[in-house]
């Protein structure tokens, strides 16, 4: 290396090391305590930023026992994500308190995914209104898009994990990718293209290079982002470009349809059900006419896709490590079985998808299911959890008793509260039945209640069972388990899809594609138990689980 190689690699540094200080002052509320700060007069922030992206989950159990158990804030540095003020879990419902316009979830939401650069379009991160449409949509169609769902994890399982009886190895990660792409796919722009091997493979490099180039784009100051971001996200849009090929076409083929139908109402013309044309309907109705562009269309539906493929991901291919390396002795994947049997039995088919597809029978096959990815959404959630977190009032905002000033960021220590022995019993242990045992115990309870008042001779009506059925339980100790125990439910114990307002809108579909992923490969599937379960990867906040791991596994007979 040169002289003067070297003098502007030592340039470079100090101007890093002077502007990570900058930012950690301009963004920190004072009179909190940092956790990995060194005492050191040398740039402690920048360092303690250092520690923060290669040992966040250290540091966040660190300040969580040291202050949040005892009721105090506290600051963890990063230099992927700024300074970040954690409250404990007895603030967290005034943190929700405060409106929008004063601590903003959509504004951390960008600043973490860096939409501004890594989305086809700024206003796709920026104007939100695919995630209100999420909000809106989603409950009511859920119970249509669900056979739709099962075909696509039926056929994606049959044709990567195969149906071959004899053992073998599949890579989990690559073949797990290919499933959830197929199967978000099917939700987002319908079966036309959930098959198509070329537009498959674009949505799963997109969705790929979004994360990868969030986390470099995180690292630049906010000054060189407008350069370095457009860089960096080149193969974003090349990726884009080439999804756009197959989904341009079908996007103006709806609009003229859809135009086509509300001047001629005998036009033939059957709607599909999927993201994609809610969300052309969405933007047709738009005032701002840039809106109802074809690109702009597209990019919030590829967003969307991004979303539901990253996440999924993740956390399917940690739920499977987590079954498959649990001790054999304990026979989790045969109760598992044991379950998905009654679910069929309640429905008369399979994951209470065929046969008598009644709403109680329905019903009663998602509650037998409930139990099998409950859990393994928490262990994998994300450090902090980004409730109502960054101030976007210009002159702050008051809190605790503590001034945070404009960008400030305030979270919660999700996975320490979801790890405390005083919430969760044997947190750190594998159980897959942790949040089921509550509803079998209730409903044991309920029926040992109603045949005790049976036999003191007490007969109740039809009517006045209903109305104990449906009356205002508040405040029953086993009603408020139940509540605190459901896969759905957000509390400031479990915050896996976050907590209030601003929880994911999209956990809804979440845990119907997840709770038909595991059973699907539970009950059609044998796998070999892996001895030892691999660590995952912390990147900054984040688990992220190995690649690499072979799973050996084969068809059940039975099953074919």
């Amino acid at each position: 290396m040169s002289l003067g190689s070297a003098f502007g690699v030592l340039v470079l540094l100090a101007s890093y090391l002077i502007f990570g200080e900058w930012m950690s002052r301009r963004q920190s509320p004072k009179g909190i305590p940092w956790v990995g700060k060194p005492r050191h007069w040398f740039f402690p922030k920048t360092r303690a930023g250092w520690r923060g992206v290669i040992s966040a989950k250290e540091l966040v159990i660190e300040g969580y026992s040291k202050y949040s158990k005892n009721d105090k804030l506290f600051i963890i540095p990063s230099l992927m994500w700024g300074a970040e003020t954690l409250v404990p879990k007895s603030m967290i419902s005034a943190l929700l308190a405060h409106p929008d316009e004063a601590l903003s979830a959509a504004e951390y939401h960008n600043d973490w995914i860096q939409g501004d650069y890594t989305f086809a379009d700024p206003c796709v991160a920026r104007n939100r209104i695919h995630y209100d449409l999420i909000k809106r949509a989603i409950p009511r169609q859920l119970h249509t898009l669900t056979p739709e769902i099962m075909s696509e994890v039926k056929a994606g399982y049959d044709t990567f994990w195969g149906m071959d009886t004899e053992w073998k190895e599949v890579s989990l990660h690559k073949e797990m990718l290919q499933i959830v792409t197929r199967m978000a796919t099917r939700v987002a722009v319908g079966q036309a293209l959930c098959r198509n091997e070329g537009f498959l493979r674009s949505s799963a490099k997109h969705s790929q290079t979004i994360m990868s180039s969030a986390i470099i784009i995180r690292f630049f100051p906010d000054f060189l982002k407008p350069l370095f971001g457009r860089l960096v996200t080149l193969p974003n849009r090349y990726y884009f470009r080439q999804w756009g090929q197959y989904v341009f076409p079908i996007i103006e083929q709806r609009i003229a349809d859809i135009q086509r139908k509300s001047k001629d109402p005998s036009y033939d013309y059957k709607e599909p059900n999927d993201f994609l044309q809610w969300q052309i309907h969405l933007s047709l109705t738009q005032s701002i006419a840039r809106e109802r562009n074809i690109d702009i269309i597209a990019a919030r539906v590829n967003g969307i896709n991004f979303a539901s493929i990253h996440t999924n991901m993740m956390v399917i291919v940690s739920a499977l490590l987590d079954l498959y390396s649990s001790p054999p002795e304990k026979g989790y994947v045969e109760a598992i079985r044991e379950e998905i049997e009654r679910a069929r039995e309640c429905s008369e088919g399979v994951y209470a998808l065929e046969g008598d597809r009644s709403e109680d029978n329905v019903e009663k096959g998602k509650q037998l299911l409930m139990n099998i990815v409950i859990w393994y959404i928490s262990p994998f959630q994300q450090l902090i959890v980004p409730i109502s977190p960054q101030v976007v009032a210009p002159a702050g905002v008051d809190f605790a008793g503590i001034h945070f000033p404009f960008g400030a960021v305030i979270g919660a220590p999700a996975w320490p509260i979801m790890h405390d022995p005083e919430y969760f019993h044997n947190p750190s242990e594998y159980d897959p039945f942790r949040f089921s045992r509550p509803h079998e115990e209730f409903q044991a309870s309920t029926r040992r209640e109603e045949a005790a008042t049976g036999s003191n001779g007490h007969a109740v009506s039809d009517k006045d069972q209903n109305a104990e059925k449906h009356q205002d339980r508040t405040g029953d100790p086993g009603a408020e388990t139940l509540k605190n125990s459901s896969l759905l439910n957000t509390t400031e114990t479990f915050l896996a899809w976050g907590h209030g307002k601003h929880a994911c809108p999209g956990r809804f579909l979440a845990a119907t594609t997840l709770r038909l992923l595991m059973a699907y490969a539970v009950i059609h599937y044998d796998v070999e138990p892996i001895p030892v379960r691999p660590e995952n990867r912390w990147i900054g906040g984040s688990p992220v689980p190995p690649k690499g791991i072979m799973l050996r596994m084969r068809r059940r007979k039975e099953m074919m």
